[in-house]
């Protein structure tokens, strides 16, 4: 792992860590995962739209919620590639980071799409409370058995032609059977992108993560 001139943390595959906002003495940490597609081995830059559209999320929550630190992670390729196996990793070594530099504090993460569905696999990972989802994509094929226990503020899009809302019915239904606490919201007249109403949705993404901490600050 390297710091570069631009304050990015590298990983050893091409991952890639930048802080958003950091308090003097945070209480939390939030780090954002940003989307992809479902086949893609194309390493996505900081200036790719994915990862761009994560920004003034990033600055949202950092505005809103100001004891959280903020992190952005940029994952080594763009796509879930049938198992998910790179972009786990790239969470993996994200969430190690951050449980070294900021020891004890509770994790959330916030995922749009591809990183909606990525949260959801690791939200049992140690110190990880909880997850926002942004527009998610939720195959019903996926596992629930890591949601248990978690809250997931789930914000969807009524014009969402990517991941459309019916294609996450079956797992929002079994995530709740597992034992996640689900607070779910849809926005009409808005779309997968989170371009349409985007006031709105930076504004529900920071709410998100203090409804997730607020839920979870019983056990810590």
């Amino acid at each position: 792992m390297s710091d570069d001139s631009n304050g990015v943390l590298a990983g050893p595959d091409g991952a890639g860590l930048r802080f958003a906002h950091l308090p003097h003495r945070p209480t939390a940490v939030a780090l954002l995962l940003h989307g992809g597609s479902a086949t893609s081995t194309t390493s996505p830059g900081w200036r790719s739209a994915p990862v761009v559209r994560m920004v003034p999320i990033a600055r949202s929550i950092g505005r809103r919620v100001p004891d959280v630190a903020v992190a952005r992670l940029k994952h080594a390729v763009g796509g879930w590639n049938a198992s998910g196996g790179s972009a786990l990793r790239d969470v993996d070594w994200a969430l190690d980071i951050l449980r070294t530099r900021f020891p004890g504090l509770p994790l959330v993460l916030v995922g749009h799409s591809m990183g909606g569905r990525t949260a959801v696999h690791l939200a049992s990972a140690d110190r990880v409370v909880g997850a926002v989802l942004l527009t998610p994509w939720l195959p019903d094929s996926d596992p629930v058995g890591s949601v248990a226990g978690r809250t997931l503020v789930v914000l969807q899009a009524k014009w969402d032609h990517t991941c459309p809302i019916p294609q996450t019915e079956a797992w929002l239904t079994r995530a709740a059977s597992a034992g996640a606490v689900i607070d779910r919201e849809i926005l009409s007249c808005s779309d997968h992108a989170m371009l349409l109403r985007f006031p709105t949705w930076h504004r529900l993404a920071a709410r998100g993560v203090r409804r997730v901490l607020a839920e979870s600050s019983a056990s810590w």
